[in-house]
């Protein structure tokens, strides 16, 4: 089998004309180029160049392998070409989030689906545990977190801020004996402490990471979300 190596230095000798310039092409030595052609030479068994003091021309062997060689070098720098092109807008990109982020991104990939119909994307909703895991067994390419991920085989950057909202019922129960009613809970006011402490919480994976962030910036008696009773678990698998 003829060396591939070898017909990439004949067919640039022969389109350069010159031992000197295909060297420096090739950023090899001018005796390096004039061992490829002999190697070559010695592997087909004929002559390919009749030699005449620094300039050559081509046999009939030479001109015939130059035809066909000069194919077999197209088709090798287009495999590697073709190896190595990965397109924007083509093939699976597959991406986690937290359901928030989720529901204000997904509008906008669809969008970016129907301009690039080669282009699908595996989208999955998780908390940022799954999400982090995910990625550290590459199983998905992009992955975005609330939270500053923990392994350090994991690089992150900022690209964004997300508020934190306090959900109450409308009316919320309050424990001073002396109210004769319920009070209603409007979007200016700030409920007690007591009141949160008698309501307890609905959790979700990343719901004490979430509310350490809400409460300790918003009550001085916060100290960890287990001082509430969980009143129920909450996840969406998706």
């Amino acid at each position: 089998m003829i060396n591939p190596v070898l017909l990439r230095s004949f067919c640039s000798l022969v389109e350069n004309g010159h031992f000197t310039k295909t060297a420096e092409k090739l950023y090899m030595t001018q005796s390096g180029v004039s061992q490829h052609i002999k190697k070559l030479e010695e592997q087909i068994g004929t002559s390919l160049l009749n030699r005449e003091g620094k300039s050559f021309e081509l046999t009939d062997a030479g001109r015939t392998l130059y035809q066909e060689a000069k194919k077999i070098v197209q088709a090798l720098n287009d495999l590697e070409a073709n190896v190595l092109a990965d397109p924007a807008y083509e093939g699976m990109v597959k991406i986690m989030s937290p359901g928030s982020i989720g529901l204000k991104l997904y509008p906008h990939l669809l969008q970016l689906q129907q301009r690039y119909p080669k282009l699908i994307i595996d989208y999955r909703f998780a908390p940022n545990n799954d999400i982090e895991q995910a990625l550290m067994d590459k199983r998905i390419d992009c992955g975005l977190l609330t939270k500053v991920p923990t392994e350090n085989g994991l690089a992150c950057r900022p690209i964004g801020e997300e508020g934190l909202l306090l959900v109450l019922p409308a009316v919320i129960e309050k424990r001073d004996m002396n109210a004769k009613q319920p009070s209603k809970a409007s979007q200016t006011e700030t409920p007690s402490w007591q009141d949160l402490e008698a309501l307890g919480f609905i959790d979700h994976p990343d719901g004490t990471h979430h509310a350490n962030l809400l409460l300790s910036a918003n009550y001085k008696e916060f100290k960890h979300i287990r001082e509430f009773k969980k009143r129920v678990f909450l996840i969406k698998l998706i």
